[in-house]
């Protein structure tokens, strides 16, 4: 099952036929990305770092910076944005125990990457870290760590103002449609991006229990101090910035992440609908319903937390917004798309989670990555090289007196992340990840709309003889088109032959297959097209 999945990475960009096309803006890749030189800001507020670092004895208000990802050449004024949250446990590189937690973390760098070859300007966002990781009791540990979450949710929805004050006073510089921002969190950023979409009041936060301090009894979130949900308001520990503009997005993908609490989940016009990818043995946040802990500490900082199988299915329940995603998912499903055809497999699975919760392996929107009993992986999407991560965090080791060694920190990381040195095992995970996010956004955001008929439409006459078939079949395209490859999966998204291209005609043997349905993914010198080929 695992290597099924695994195999999946490899599946053709645009899976959707329903959308009318397999290529084109916002589906495949039609430019180069082009990487902001500098970092920009998108505003300021107060952080508690130093304090936690030993660099002050006070929070200070300092900026909090972005890079800009852009398709090279392309001039259009009302492009999508994604707004990328990296992981890292609210703490920086190695001081979380880690070697991942920034902008320039592999996966933030590749995926922004390449939503901005498929024509999004795509931004990797910093937000506020710092909590007491080494607090003498876990009281200390819940609250500030819950207030660090808060916070990253709050500079989520600082950015989203941030850009759309660009479009309204700074002549849409970076050339955006205000009104077509997705937010994706990877671990830790997902937090950011489920507490941003779902917590609007602070009554939810401070009616709950296992949010009240046991050594005062008074709720660990003070408003007076840490400012309302948005950050819209002025408090000692909170800058208001570009109050005036609208908060939130409109699709929201977590990938591992969770969230405070299901109750948060309300249905209303106001929350976006979302989608999740989850390992299901993930040890530090939930696949369904538990406790949160971090590699810093043994102790559990947060229990019953909601994570992405939970939340999916608790927002489908809730309201309307997570029903038109849900119709996504069918529509895909309805075209034999194999990482949706994967989900309708294992809905109907059951599984106890690592926390004990008798659940199902998927749910509509909810990719699951599935692995063997015994085995602990998670955030495969992450790696790293080594060789220029060793110095700054050897520097940053010795410089803090951290009880640890950079080669400490590998072995770390490769015991939950067989990937973290492998580029190419990364890769297939982003790739698994892109293929997964890009036609529901798509569909959610009605991009269709932004992109004319003529610049999605792929017609090269496709054709596929004999069509059902035994030993062999023949692809076949217009005479002036190039087939780059042909790529053959079952409908468990394993992919079972590449076959190399040919100038309008290859044949592919399938005479070792067993029987059943197929999908043949046709890359050609105009995009890439599918079709469904039966064995018998």
């Amino acid at each position: 099952m695992r290597r099924q999945l695994l195999l999946a990475a490899g599946l053709a960009c645009a899976t959707a036929g329903w959308l009318q096309a397999q290529s084109g803006r916002y589906l495949s890749a039609q430019f180069q990305p082009e990487v902001a030189a500098e970092l920009a800001t998108y505003g300021s507020n107060v952080t508690v770092l130093p304090v936690v670092l030993g660099q002050s004895e006070t929070p200070q208000v300092a900026p909090i910076n972005y890079r800009l990802y852009t398709p090279s050449g392309d001039d259009a004024t009302n492009r999508p944005v994604v707004i990328i949250h990296h992981t890292g446990s609210y703490m920086p590189i190695a001081l979380n125990g880690g070697l991942t937690g920034g902008i320039t973390d592999a996966a933030v760098v590749e995926l922004a990457s390449r939503f901005a070859a498929i024509g999004y300007v795509a931004i990797a966002a910093e937000y506020r870290l710092g909590w007491n990781t080494v607090a003498p009791d876990v009281d200390e540990q819940t609250e500030t760590l819950l207030i660090a979450s808060l916070r990253g949710a709050q500079d989520l929805h600082m950015m989203t103002r941030y850009l759309r004050k660009t479009v309204a006073e700074d002549g849409n510089f970076l050339g955006i449609d205000p009104d077509r921002i997705m937010a994706l969190g990877l671990g830790t950023g997902g937090y950011n991006v489920l507490n941003a979409n779902f917590l609007d009041n602070v009554d939810e936060v401070n009616d709950l229990d296992k949010f009240i301090d046991s050594r005062d009894n008074l709720p660990y979130y003070d408003p007076s101090q840490f400012g309302n949900p948005y950050g819209t308001d002025q408090a000692t520990a909170n800058v208001p910035n570009w109050a005036e503009y609208e908060n939130g997005f409109a699709f929201g993908v977590n990938i591992g992440g969770a969230m405070g609490d299901v109750s948060w989940i309300e249905g209303k016009e106001s929350e976006a609908p979302v989608a999740a990818m989850h390992s299901i043995v993930d040890e530090n946040a939930p696949f369904g319903f538990g406790n949160i802990s971090v590699p810093t500490t043994q102790n559990v900082v947060l229990q019953d937390a909601p994570g992405s199988r939970q939340v999916v299915e608790a927002a489908t329940e809730a309201g309307a917004a997570q029903l038109q995603i849900n119709a996504v998912h069918a529509a895909l499903v309805a075209q034999d798309d194999p990482l949706s055809l994967r989900i309708e497999a294992l809905e109907n699975v059951d599984y106890t989670t690592l926390d004990g919760t008798e659940t199902t392996l998927a749910f509509d929107n909810m990719y699951p990555f599935v692995y063997e009993d015994g085995e602990v992986f998670a955030n495969e999407y992450n790696y790293t090289d080594t060789a220029l991560l060793g110095p700054p965090i050897r520097d940053a080791i010795s410089r803090f007196n951290l009880p640890f060694t950079f080669d400490n920190l590998v072995e770390g990381e490769l015991a939950s992340n067989r990937n973290f040195l492998s580029q190419s095992g990364a890769r297939l995970y982003l790739d698994t990840i892109m293929r997964f996010v890009v036609p529901r956004a798509y569909a959610v955001m009605n991009l269709d709309q932004l992109v004319s008929t003529e610049d999605v439409a792929l017609d090269v006459e496709l054709e596929i003889a004999p069509n059902p078939t035994r030993d062999f079949f023949t692809v076949e395209v217009r005479s002036d088109v190039i087939i780059e490859r042909v790529e053959l999966y079952n409908v468990s998204g394993q992919l079972l032959r590449t076959v190399p291209g040919n100038i309008g005609r290859v044949t592919v043997d399938v005479s070792d297959l067993p029987a059943g349905i197929h999908m043949a993914f046709t890359y050609t010198s105009e995009g890439v097209a599918h079709s469904r080929v039966v064995f018998e």
